[in-house]
C-alpha cells in the first residue's frame, strides 16, 4: 500500500543542511494502522508530509500501490492525492465556512455535483455524529467536534489512505479516546489504510498494529505494537513506553537489591488469556524459590489484556533456573538490568 524506500529530507538551515528525514525505509500493509512516534523534532511531520508529497523528498522514492509519487506530473499528483486523505493537528478548518461546508471543499474541487455532494456530505455527518452541527461554523465548535469535521472533510473523497499528522495532540485525554475510536471505526468500516504520526504512546497503545520509533530523522526501532512495549530495544522506544506502563523500579531499591548478589530480577509479560493465569502460585509450589513482586500492571494492548510483573526470585540459583525454566515456557521473561 505505502513504501517508503530510503527516504530522505534536506533542509538548509543558516547555510547548513539539516537532514530532517535521513534515509528512511518503511512500508505499510493495506488495511493496517501504523503509528510513527518520537520526541518534537524526529522528523516525523516531514516524514508524513512526504508521503502525498507535500514535502517533495530530497532523495529515495515513495511509492502508494505500486505507483511512484516522485515521478507523477501535476496533474496525475492532483489525482492520486485525491485517494490521499490528510487530517492535522489543529484542524485547518475554513472558519468563513460551516461545518457542512468544509466537508463539502475537496468535493468541490474534484468537481462533484451538488447532488453529490450533499449526498455524501449528509452520509460523512451522520458517521461522524455532528448531523445537528450542519449549519455551524468551526469557532461554535468544540475541540473533538472541530477533529470530526477534519476526519470528515478527509474522508469526502472515499480515499484508501488516511494520513494523521498528531491527530490528538490538541485534545483532552476524554476527547482524544473518542477520537481514537472514531479512527478505528474508520479503518474497520471503510478498510483505510491509517498511517499516523504521534509523540503519545498511548495513542499507538490504543490503535496501532505496527509502529515505527524515529530519533533524529532517522527510523531506531520498528515491529509490532506488541514487540516493542515487550521488548523496547532502543533507549527513546524503552522511555516512550515506561511513559504509559509506569513501571519505573526506584533506584534506591534497586540498588538495594543488587547489593544481594546475584539480584535475580526479571520482567514477566503476560498477554491475553495468561494475564488472568496464577503462574506465580504455581512457582511457589513446584520449586523452593520466594517471588518478591517489586511492581505490576495489567492493561489492553490492542485490545488484549497485556500483563506486565517485575519480579525478584528469592532462593537457590539451582532452584532458581528451575523456575525460570517452567515460567519461560508458558510466558516472555527478561532480565531487568537497568532501572
Amino acid at each position: 500500500m505505502i513504501s517508503l524506500q530510503n527516504v530522505t529530507k534536506v533542509f538548509e538551515s543558516n547555510g547548513n543542511p539539516v537532514h530532517a528525514v535521513n534515509d528512511i525505509s518503511l512500508d505499510v500493509e493495506k488495511g493496517e494502522i501504523f503509528g510513527v512516534i518520537g520526541f518534537s523534532g524526529a522528523g516525523k511531520s516531514t516524514l508524513i508530509r512526504c508521503v502525498n508529497l507535500l514535502e517533495r523528498p530530497t532523495s529515495g522514492k515513495i511509492f502508494i500501490n505500486n505507483k511512484d509519487m516522485t515521478e507523477l506530473d501535476q496533474a496525475a499528483l492532483r489525482k492520486t492525492r485525491q485517494k490521499i486523505g490528510m487530517i492535522f493537528q489543529h484542524f485547518n478548518l475554513l472558519h468563513s465556512r460551516t461545518v457542512f461546508g468544509n466537508i463539502a471543499y475537496p468535493l468541490k474541487l474534484a468537481k462533484f455535483s451538488k447532488a453529490e455532494i450533499t449526498k455524501r456530505v449528509t452520509e460523512l455527518l451522520q458517521f461522524v455524529g455532528l448531523e445537528d452541527k450542519a449549519s455551524y461554523y468551526p469557532d461554535q465548535l468544540s475541540g473533538g467536534q472541530k477533529q470530526r469535521v477534519g476526519i470528515a472533510r478527509a474522508l469526502a473523497t472515499s480515499p484508501d489512505i488516511l494520513l494523521c499528522d498528531e491527530a490528538t495532540s490538541a485534545l483532552d485525554p476524554q476527547t482524544t479516546d473518542a477520537i481514537l475510536q472514531l479512527l478505528k471505526k474508520v479503518n474497520k468500516e471503510y478498510g483505510i489504510t491509517i498511517l499516523m504520526i504521534t509523540h503519545e504512546m498511548n495513542v499507538i497503545r490504543e490503535i496501532c498494529d505496527r509502529v515505527a520509533v524515529m530519533e533524529n530523522g532517522k527510523v531506531i526501532e520498528q515491529g509490532t505494537v506488541f514487540d516493542v512495549f515487550s521488548q523496547p530495544d532502543s533507549r527513546t522506544a524503552k522511555n516512550f513506553v515506561r511513559s504509559v506502563m509506569n513501571d519505573h523500579i526506584p533506584d534506591s531499591i534497586l540498588e538495594q537489591l543488587k547489593s544481594n548478589q546475584p539480584s535475580n530480577i526479571y520482567r514477566l509479560i503476560f498477554l491475553g488469556e495468561s494475564a488472568s493465569q496464577p503462574l506465580l502460585s504455581q512457582v511457589n509450589k513446584q520449586f523452593d524459590v520466594e517471588a518478591n513482586v517489586l511492581f505490576g500492571q495489567i492493561t489492553e494492548l490492542q485490545g488484549k489484556p497485556f500483563g506486565n510483573l517485575i519480579v525478584e526470585f528469592k532462593g537457590k540459583q539451582e532452584e532458581v533456573r528451575k523456575a525460570l525454566d517452567f515460567v519461560e515456557k508458558q510466558i516472555l521473561v527478561k532480565e531487568v538490568r537497568e532501572s
